[in-house]
């Protein structure tokens, strides 16, 4: 597989940057009819249940197929990440404020995440997946998240911070709670030490809005894979017969 990421500002979606994967698959020998057998698939940051079917498919050639995504199913292009640098347990480290060594666990306060990423620290160029320390010996942190929120929070919603280290997913450990005295919502999360991603959700009616903080003006890089199947009709399933790996930056 060959894959490219078209980019285009969608005024509808307040400017949003959008991305569209086009991919080119070189035909396999034993694929005899391509248009029934094979079926083509995108993801987008590793969020394996975002995974989206490519419908736009060009059969024309007899060595090859293009697919990509209709227009109107694109990815969004400036999906934003923060990216936690927590090699080190020390003050030394320009993302952490406090950190109280005397516990068992140690406790480490970061500095104050505002709602339009103004203190973006550096990005990650190795792509969206953490990475924990490997070492046995290494330690675990309980880290307490704080975000200073411009927007009104609606009374009926939550605020949750995920990331590698809760895989993602929205629990009732992952929840923020207002701190009136200090005007933040505070969070925390256990985890390795070792270098991660995160970022802060809103919940409200039981769905996820994770763009509700986003700054539009991102500086990460969106990861993609771009995977072909072919229907195995004698077994009965999918099998996985080619995947393409790649990055693209939005700015």
């Amino acid at each position: 597989i060959r894959t490219s990421v078209e980019q285009q500002i969608t005024p509808r979606q307040n400017l949003r940057t959008t991305h569209f994967p086009v991919s080119r698959y070189e035909l396999p020998d034993f694929v005899d009819q391509p248009q029934f057998d094979l079926v083509f698939y995108y993801v987008q940051n590793r969020f394996w249940g975002r995974m989206k079917e490519s419908e736009e498919l060009d059969f024309s050639s007899p060595s090859h197929v293009q697919f990509e995504l209709q227009r109107e199913n694109g990815f969004t292009g400036d999906y934003e990440f923060r990216w936690l640098s927590l090699t080190d347990i020390s003050q030394r480290l320009p993302q952490i404020a406090d950190i109280d060594l005397t516990s068992q666990i140690p406790l480490v306060l970061l500095n104050d995440d505002s709602e339009d990423f103004s203190n973006q620290p550096p990005r990650n160029l190795n792509g969206r997946s953490g990475y924990p320390d490997t070492d046995l010996s290494s330690r675990y942190t309980d880290v307490v998240f704080s975000l200073d929120t411009e927007q009104d929070i609606p009374a009926d919603a939550e605020i949750h911070v995920l990331g590698d280290f809760n895989n993602w997913s929205v629990q009732s450990d992952s929840e923020m709670r207002y701190r009136s005295d200090m005007d933040r919502w505070q969070g925390s999360a256990l985890m390795k030490t070792g270098n991660y991603h995160y970022k802060y959700i809103l919940l409200k009616d039981n769905r996820i809005d994770d763009l509700y903080f986003d700054s539009r003006f991102s500086f990460n890089r969106q990861e993609y894979h771009a995977m072909v199947y072919l229907r195995d009709q004698s077994r009965q399933v999918y099998r996985l017969l080619q995947i393409n790996h790649l990055f693209s930056d939005s700015y």
